[in-house]
C-alpha cells in the first residue's frame, strides 16, 4: 500500500518518496484510520528536510483534525522544535506549552522528547 511504502521509504532515508507515497495515501483515502498518522509523517519528511515552515502545516493538520490522535502531541512538540528551528522563540514555547495540556494523549515518547528539548 502507499502508506507502507511510506514508511519503508522514511526507514530507508528517502524522504521525498516518503512524503510523495504518504500525500497519494490521504489522498485516496481521507478518512481512513491511518489519515492522521499519514499527516504526520508527511511532517517528519519535510522536517528532515529543513522545510519547517511546510512541516509546521502539516502537523498543524493532525493537530486540528485529529486532536485525539496518538500523533497530536508529537505534533505539537515538532510544531515547537520547527518554530524553534526557525528562531520564532514565542511560537515555539506556545506550541510546547500546549503539550501540557494535551498530556493526557501523550506517549511516553512524547514525554522523554520534550523533557530532553526542555533540558538543553
Amino acid at each position: 500500500s502507499l502508506y507502507d511504502y511510506g514508511k519503508e521509504s522514511l526507514m530507508n532515508l528517502e524522504y521525498q518518496e516518503a512524503e510523495i507515497a504518504f500525500r497519494g495515501f490521504v489522498k485516496k483515502y481521507p478518512n481512513n484510520k491511518l489519515t492522521p498518522e499519514a499527516h504526520y509523517w508527511i511532517g517528519e519528511s519535510l522536517f528532515v528536510r529543513e522545510e519547517y515552515n511546510q512541516a509546521i502545516l502539516m502537523y498543524g493538520e493532525v493537530i486540528k483534525k485529529y486532536k485525539k490522535n496518538k500523533k497530536a502531541p508529537d505534533s505539537l512538540l515538532k510544531v515547537g522544535i520547527a518554530f524553534a528551528n526557525l528562531d520564532k522563540k514565542k511560537e515555539a514555547c506556545d506550541a510546547l506549552k500546549q503539550i501540557n495540556k494535551k498530556l493526557l494523549y501523550a506517549t511516553v515518547v512524547v514525554v522523554v522528547l520534550l523533557a530532553i528539548y526542555l533540558l538543553k
